[in-house]
């Protein structure tokens, strides 16, 4: 006859190893199944509140890493009268100090662009030019802070693009394009205005 016992609370517990065996199976899955759920639901809700969920804005600005001289974020701040300063930042990436020695730009599909001319260097680098910005290596300069860069043109708008050409004293001309941004709380403190300095003129 097959052995029947009483649970403490009264009900029938089949004692065939069998069923016994059974019974901790059902058990195990379900303690797993919970633990399972638990660790889900945890998850989710710090996965609301992780970093990894945050929204990223790129930066509106243009990069360009082909060269020697990495240019990070580079865009023209330009107000509603075709003048603009030139916002980016330079990281030389050659051993030797390296030198910006002129900036020219033109407008993308349009006409020239004056370009204010760069300040007066005062370098103890050997044969440093007279005029451009330092940039020494590995360092990151920051413009209009580390050069003032302005720029003026009738079809200077924001929305539009300009044609940016670098020249350094060691490392290879770079062209890219930028855009040109209007100005906004983002830029306070970077002034933009008519060209202050003897400029140049990219032809047509």
């Amino acid at each position: 006859m097959e052995h029947t016992s009483l649970s403490p609370i009264g009900l029938a517990v089949d004692g065939t190893p069998a069923r016994r065996a059974r019974h901790r199976g059902i058990r195990r899955l379900a303690t797993a199944l919970i633990a399972a759920s638990l660790v889900a639901i945890s998850g989710c809700a710090a996965n609301f509140s992780a970093q990894t969920q945050a929204v990223y804005q790129p930066a509106v600005g243009s990069v360009e890493r082909s060269g020697d001289v990495f240019v990070l974020n580079a865009l023209v701040l330009a107000d509603d009268q075709g003048d603009g300063t030139l916002v980016m930042t330079l990281i030389n990436q050659t051993s030797p100090t390296d030198f910006l020695t002129a900036v020219t730009a033109t407008v993308l599909g349009g006409g020239g662009v004056d370009v204010g001319t760069l300040p007066t260097l005062s370098s103890t680098v050997a044969n440093a030019p007279t005029t451009g910005v330092e940039l020494p290596t590995q360092t990151a300069v920051k413009f209009p802070e580390g050069g003032l860069v302005q720029l003026s043109s009738a079809d200077l708008k924001p929305g539009g693009y300009l044609t940016l050409t670098l020249t350094f004293k060691e490392a290879a001309p770079l062209d890219f394009d930028v855009p040109v941004v209007a100005e906004s709380p983002t830029y306070d403190g970077i002034t933009v205005g008519p060209i202050v300095s003897p400029a140049t003129t990219t032809p047509s």
